[in-house]
Order: structure tokens, then sequence, then C-alpha cells
């Protein structure tokens, strides 16, 4: 499975914006930390899948983002992940 980047993205009726992104390493990688150090892969870095880098990157901007107004919306892959949802629909909107 190729690496890759998890954007998240804020939009308004007046614009939108990537806000931040995590750099999604497969398993491969972080059990080789001289390659992660060749790389300059920090050594606390672990293999998450891309679900886990998603909320964290949610955890970071909910703070501050408008109480009531977050909808979260994600890939196939994010999708799937039982995990997630309950753990969204409480970000998204606590009125649900």
């Amino acid at each position: 499975m190729p690496g890759g980047r998890v954007p998240a993205a804020w939009a308004s009726g007046t614009g939108q914006a990537l806000i931040d992104r995590e750099l999604y390493l497969p398993r491969e990688w972080t059990k080789d930390r001289e390659r992660c150090r060749r790389a300059r892969v920090p050594d606390r870095v672990a293999f998450a899948v891309k679900p886990r880098l998603a909320e964290q990157m949610i955890d970071r901007a909910v703070p501050d983002l408008p109480q009531g107004r977050v909808w979260v919306a994600a890939d196939e892959v994010c999708g799937r992940d039982g995990a997630s949802a309950g753990t969204w629909r409480t970000w998204a909107c606590p009125t649900w």
C-alpha cells in the first residue's frame, strides 16, 4: 500500500482552504526505523491508519471552529471505518 497525505479542509459560503494534513506512512516504513531516520521522520511517529490520522486533525481543528456548524465528510477508506462514525457525529453536531 503506498503512502500519501490525509488532508483536512474547511469550507464555508465565502471560500475554502486546506487547514491541516498528516503524512500516511505504510506499516513497512514505520517498522524500519533506520529508513525513517534517513527520511527525517521523527522517532515518535508510529503507524496509524488513515481514519486515525483524520481524527487527530479533527481533534486539533474543532476547538477553533464554529460550534454546531461542523460537518465531516470522508472518502471510502474513512467511511468504512466503523470506529470513526460515532466520533465524527459527536464533532459534527452535538444535537444529533
